[in-house]
């Protein structure tokens, strides 16, 4: 019969088509040999030490790769923090090239493990990073100031030559860095350890709602809708509003934080007061914000309401704006 194994003792096994065919016992084992070791070498390339994780996950902060950074976060803390996405966007994801550029910069950075205490379970890692100063005066308008509109707006030329610069700074050693020594938490979760942050236990909710006067035409959405921030965390919040009118509309932007005692533990950096939009336009607005410290009282739960309210004359000097 064509194709027929020949079990005989001793027999060379048959060729099929050029190929050498085995026997099912044999194959059997050649099988459960091929399983274990690939389990074993899957759990070689998952089980990484907490010192390992803990400077990933300072890498990826460093880079503003904050999916990347979620990802290395434990299940309570990823559950507790909404979505990678949400966490992302809050603390400022870079995109682009932003993103090339900050991973570029990240993969050059030094750990140097110190003390690791591991318990049942868990971890405690301090390490010593060294950063490249990306702010360094002999490299800040090189790189835009890592600012993420600019090096997003760069043609693919000028992309080659930044990139062409900074390796040259790179491979030359004359990178000037930055020290700094961090400490992590860590726990273990199957083969590997995550980062803990506590988001669950300390993270603050903070909720975002838009309140428009009556009969003023724009349009308002506010992303995240929802954040979850650690004290002494800073974060970002942008609004895109477009203007329904035929008109120009000009509109006051005052935020508001709720409850208002508690105002003094949410500061606001960075945010525009004023919006100008020409019939149909669309703005992209950012603010900045500062949970200056853990609020007292046990609170968990902030709100911010962006009110917009018409302005009918403008100021001096605004008058010849587009």
């Amino acid at each position: 019969m064509a194709g027929k194994i020949d079990r005989a003792e001793g027999k060379e096994p048959k060729k099929m088509n050029g190929v050498r065919q085995i026997g099912h016992a044999a194959a059997r084992r050649f099988l459960s040999l091929g399983l274990l070791a690939g389990v074993l070498f899957s759990g070689c390339a998952t089980a990484r030490g907490p010192s390992e994780v803990a400077s990933l996950y300072a890498q990826a902060v460093y880079a503003r790769d904050f999916r990347q950074a979620h990802s290395l976060l434990s299940a309570e803390d990823r559950r507790a923090t909404i979505d990678s996405e949400t966490f992302a966007r809050q603390y400022g994801q870079a995109e682009g090239f932003a993103l090339d550029v900050g991973r570029r910069l990240a993969a050059s950075a030094k750990a140097a493990p110190g003390d690791t205490r591991i318990g049942a379970g868990t971890a405690e890692v301090r390490i010593r990073m060294r950063y490249p100063d990306a702010d360094h005066p002999d490299l800040f308008d090189l790189l835009l100031g890592r600012h993420a509109l600019l090096l997003n707006a760069r043609s693919e030329a000028e992309r080659t030559k930044i990139l062409g610069h900074l390796d040259d700074f790179l491979r030359g050693g004359t990178f000037p860095v930055h020290d700094r020594q961090e400490t992590f938490s860590l726990v273990r979760e199957g083969s590997d350890w995550k980062i803990t942050r506590g988001y669950a236990l300390k993270g603050v909710h903070i909720h975002f709602r838009i309140a428009l006067a009556e009969g003023l035409p724009i349009e308002v959405g506010v992303f995240p809708r929802e954040a979850v921030v650690m004290p002494g965390e800073a974060f970002f919040v942008d609004l895109v509003v477009r203007n329904l009118a035929g008109l120009r509309v000009v509109a006051r932007m005052d935020h508001e934080i709720l409850p208002k005692d508690q105002e003094p533990h949410l500061s606001l950096v960075d945010c525009a007061s004023l919006v100008f939009l020409r019939p149909g336009e669309t703005e992209r607005q950012s603010s900045e914000y500062l949970l200056v410290s853990t609020i007292p009282g046990g609170t968990r739960r902030l709100d911010v309401v962006y009110r917009f309210t018409p302005v009918q004359e403008l100021g001096r000097g605004e008058e010849g704006r587009p």
